[in-house]
């Protein structure tokens, strides 16, 4: 057996340092990146979340009674990457998310106050017309954590 020509290890070692230079520079956009790359595979059976939705999140408050918020998120997506934020609510946030067949995980955080957390929503795709996803949220901020559900619907384009 023959060794490897230099000029192949020479051209291995240019790759690997361009590679992890490249990493370092991101960072954890590096992982964002390559997930964007990779996100048209099976694309084909993804949901359509792009869009604005009527939004609906439901918590307990401090005496036990639930509260609920009704406010507009608008979706942007591309292949299995959703961001968004919310429109016209009492608190605003931003959200990220990625799409697996048919629930999206992802966090969210507000834009005011030092609150973040997550939220997973299941698709269903089975009501008619409308895209529905629903959910729980939870997050943290203060003194407590809080949770709740979370709900989007998609009215169908008319």
């Amino acid at each position: 057996m023959g060794s490897t020509p230099l000029w192949v290890t020479i051209l291995i070692a240019i790759i690997t340092a361009i590679v992890t230079g490249v990493v370092k520079l991101l960072g954890e956009r590096a992982f964002d990146l390559w997930s964007i790359a990779l996100s048209y595979v099976g694309k084909d059976d993804l949901p359509d979340l792009a869009g604005e939705h009527l939004s609906q999140w439901c918590w307990l408050d401090d005496k036990n009674q639930e509260q609920t918020r009704t406010e507009r998120v608008i979706v942007h997506q591309f292949g299995r990457s959703v961001w968004g934020e919310s429109k016209d609510g009492t608190y605003e946030y931003t959200f990220k998310g990625r799409v697996f067949a048919d629930t999206v995980l992802g966090e969210w955080k507000s834009k005011r106050k030092k609150l973040a957390g997550a939220f997973q929503l299941l698709i269903d795709r089975e009501v008619e017309n409308d895209l529905v996803a629903e959910g729980r949220w939870t997050g943290n901020g203060n003194a407590r954590l809080h949770y709740g559900t979370w709900s989007w619907r998609k009215p169908a384009k008319t």
